[in-house]
């Protein structure tokens, strides 16, 4: 589990290689949708809290 809530973390690729995350929460901290392009890859994701950031399209997260 990863909390970053209300930090101003933008860019998210460097959790990519966090093959095991399951539970990331970005609650306002400035990620866009972007940002979490590198996310669609983490195969153990199961809980991605994205609140009051410029995220609109959650597609990428369908399997979680």
């Amino acid at each position: 589990e990863v909390f970053l809530d209300c930090n101003a973390v933008a860019d998210v690729r460097a959790f990519a290689a966090c093959r095991s995350l399951k539970k990331l929460d970005l609650s306002f901290s400035g990620v866009t949708q972007a940002g979490i392009a590198a996310l669609e890859a983490l195969p153990a994701l199961e809980e991605v809290f994205l609140d009051c950031n410029a995220v609109a399209d959650v597609r990428a997260f369908a399997a979680c």
